[in-house]
């Protein structure tokens, strides 16, 4: 093993020294990330609850009519909906047809 390692040796100490292979010019500038802004939830889910209660105050509607009404969020309005539905707050029935996509949507009303 040792003559192994003496051939290394002389084969490095033989070659020729360590130039850079490209110009002394640095290489293309680290691409930065800019973070985006954080985006501000608009409402508490205490006042998406309260503001969905008074939209089905006027009568029943569809997720996407009280999140039009109430000015929140699609999804967040979905969810809150959902939980409410099991919570027994609402009930709801597939009595409506979305006006984008003409299927059979959910409408919910107070119990």
């Amino acid at each position: 093993m040792s003559d192994a390692i003496a051939r290394m040796a002389f084969y490095l100490s033989q070659a020729p020294g360590w130039k850079p292979d490209r110009g002394l010019m640095p290489g293309p500038p680290e691409r930065v990330i800019v973070s985006q802004p954080h985006h501000s939830v608009r409402t508490q889910p205490a006042a998406i609850k309260r503001r969905i209660i008074t939209a089905l105050e006027h009568g029943p509607a569809t997720a996407e009519h009280i999140a039009m009404m109430t000015r929140c969020n699609l999804h967040s309005v979905h969810a809150k909906l959902a939980r409410m539905w099991a919570d027994g707050i609402v009930k709801r029935s597939l009595s409506a047809v979305s006006p984008q996509t003409g299927r059979m949507v959910q409408v919910y009303e107070l119990k």
